[in-house]
Parts: C-alpha cells; structure tokens; sequence
C-alpha cells in the first residue's frame, strides 16, 4: 500500500491543522464521571419505579344517536338530545386536577358529545382518563363540537355519501 507524495502531504496538512486547532482541548474520563453516570440512572429509575398507578377502570360504552342529524345541522342546536351536548368549558370546571379553574366564558362556543367526554365508568374524577382530541365539527355559527372517534367515523361514513347531494353547514376537522 503505497500512498503517493501528494497524500503524504494531505496527511501532514490534516495532522498540523488538528493540532493547531485542537492544542485548547482536551478530553479526560474519570472514574468519577462514571459514578455520576450510574447515579442519574438511579435517579431515573426511581422517578420511573414513582410513576401514578392508575385504577382499574371500565370504558364506558359509547352511546349511538342520530348522525344524519348533523348533515342538515347549521348550528349546536340542531342536534338531537341523544348526542347529549355540553359545553366544554362546564365539564373542564369539574376536573379535580385542577388548580385554576377557566372562566366559564372561556371556550364560550365550544361543546363536546357526552360520548366525547364520557371515557370510564364507576370513576368520579377522570382526569387521568381524558380523550385527546382528534375531530371535532365546525360550525357556520363559530360553534365547535368535540368529536369521540367512532362518532367521526360515523359522520364522516355520512358526509361521504351524500357529498355531491347537499350542502353542509359545518367543516370537518381530524387533528
């Protein structure tokens, strides 16, 4: 393995610049640093090993209603009991871990379905049970409906095939 004279010198240029460049720094491992190490490690484990345990809890099952209602709804108020609709802002009120409570006023048009909010059963305070949101209606009026998943579903099974046949007052949104 010859290497020829100009590589020689690209070898030398790299060796003279690195330690031109690299007399400032220098790099030492202790045993101490180890010790540190395993310690943070201890640490993360105890925070992992102090982690809530949730209580057992039953899903509740959802609660079907009339879907098609919404394709003819121009407002929160066109939709049928069933649906049981709430304002957000009143069910975030009865949340326990809280240590602010929002105005009332604060999401003043934004509603949630019963089924949107209604994750476990036999549970007072579902704190460590709240649905992410994911889709949620928006209406020509400025109201906002929360969405559970399968509701989506059947709204949107529902928009699709009747797409070019109507004209909807809301907007349909999955985040």
């Amino acid at each position: 393995n010859k290497v020829s004279v100009d590589g020689l010198q690209l070898l030398k240029d790299i060796a003279h610049v690195g330690q031109q460049f690299g007399q400032e720094f220098s790099m030492v491992a202790t045993a101490l640093d180890e010790e540190c190490e395993r310690e943070m490690e201890k640490e993360v484990e105890k925070q992992v090993e102090m982690e809530k345990q949730l209580p057992a809890a039953n899903p509740c099952l959802e609660d079907p209603w009339d879907y098609d209602a919404v394709l003819n709804a121009v407002g929160i108020g066109d939709l049928p009991p069933a649906a049981r609709v709430g304002l957000l802002s009143e069910h975030v009120s009865t949340l326990s871990g809280l240590t602010v409570v929002p105005e009332s006023n604060a999401w003043p048009l934004v509603y949630t379905t019963g089924n949107f909010w209604d994750t476990v059963a036999d549970i007072p305070h579902k704190d460590d049970f709240l649905r992410p949101v994911r889709h949620m209606l928006a209406f020509t009026t400025g109201e906002y409906l929360l969405l559970a998943d399968r509701e989506a579903a059947e709204i949107l099974e529902r928009m699709w095939s009747v797409a070019a046949q109507s004209v909807v007052f809301f907007g349909f949104a999955s985040l």
